[in-house]
């Protein structure tokens, strides 16, 4: 991800890291990339007006069942790919997206602002060649996962990797001040997550 935009392909994979987050006293405000990674490729379908988007998951790590922890991933894929559209005024070509994942779901890890950093980053790649001018900047991408998600730091993290501290400007369309903390090369972490999943909604009203 840079300033100038995505590559442009009608062939693409990206792959984003996990991240923790509620560091201490930056509570929604300092995330944590961590060293486990959800890769989705898309690959484009159809173009034109209308064209519609399928994404299709591989089980994840704590999936015994098949695919169905992933149901919540699913619509903050295709959510996300709509507010991609929306605030650039872009119609998307028609995606095919396959994700697989290394992240833990409804463990703490930020499996959700994974999956939202990919959707944009590839939303941001399928863009038409003919839109490359107005290829949304890091920013722009920053802001729209705040948009998705309603707290940057998973998705900031997601997005430029390292420690972040994301402070967002209220508004119709906020913007984001990030600031990288830098994370000393002796500091070496360990993860540990429980059998059952808790979703953040239910983690927030404990």
């Amino acid at each position: 991800l840079t300033s100038q935009g995505m590559v442009r392909s009608d062939d693409m994979t990206v792959s984003v890291p996990a991240s923790t987050s509620n560091l201490g006293p930056g509570f929604d405000f300092l995330g944590l990339a961590l060293g486990m990674y959800l890769t989705a490729s898309a690959v484009t379908t159809e173009r034109g007006q209308g064209a519609g988007h399928a994404v299709r998951y591989s089980a994840g790590p704590d999936d015994r069942s098949g695919a169905g922890s992933w149901a919540p991933e699913d619509a903050l894929f295709l959510k996300a790919l709509g507010v991609f559209q929306r605030r650039t005024g872009v119609a998307l070509p028609g995606l095919s997206i396959t994700v697989t994942s290394e992240i833990p779901v409804g463990r703490g890890f930020g499996s959700s602002g994974a999956a939202v950093a990919a959707a944009l980053l590839l939303a941001a790649g399928a863009m038409p060649q003919s839109h490359g001018p107005a290829a949304p900047t890091r920013e722009d991408i920053i802001s729209m996962a705040l948009e998705v998600e309603g707290h940057p730091d998973n998705g900031t993290a997601s997005l430029l990797g390292g420690c972040t501290l994301a402070v967002p400007t209220p508004g119709e369309t906020p913007d984001v001040t990030v600031v990288k903390a830098p994370v000393h090369d002796s500091l070496h972490l360990a993860v540990a997550w429980p059998e059952t999943p808790l979703p953040t909604p239910e983690a927030r009203r404990a």
